[in-house]
């Protein structure tokens, strides 16, 4: 199943949310994650959908300032965005 990882390998949950302007949640989506770790390792995943939100289980294992990626497409609309996180 996208988004579990069957490891034991993950160290947190990555969940997204997706709302149009009016605030309601937008319908099904596909969403995938790629996190570059400190090191410049990448990590990729695809997520799944978890009542109106989309998550997958991810690595940070180590101490640093992470990029995570994220990617949706609603049909034929495509979203991105990103964000960082420092892993203390």
């Amino acid at each position: 199943m996208p988004g579990v990882d069957r490891s034991g390998k993950a160290t947190h949950h990555l969940l997204l949310y997706l709302g149009g302007a009016d605030g309601k949640i937008l319908p099904s989506a596909k969403v995938g994650f790629q996190i570059t770790a400190p090191d410049g390792s990448i990590q990729k995943t695809l997520t799944m959908e978890m009542q109106g939100g989309y998550g997958a289980d991810v690595t940070m294992a180590i101490a640093g300032v992470y990029r995570v990626r994220m990617k949706a497409e609603i049909g034929a609309v495509v979203l991105a965005d990103e964000f960082t996180y420092d892993l203390k």
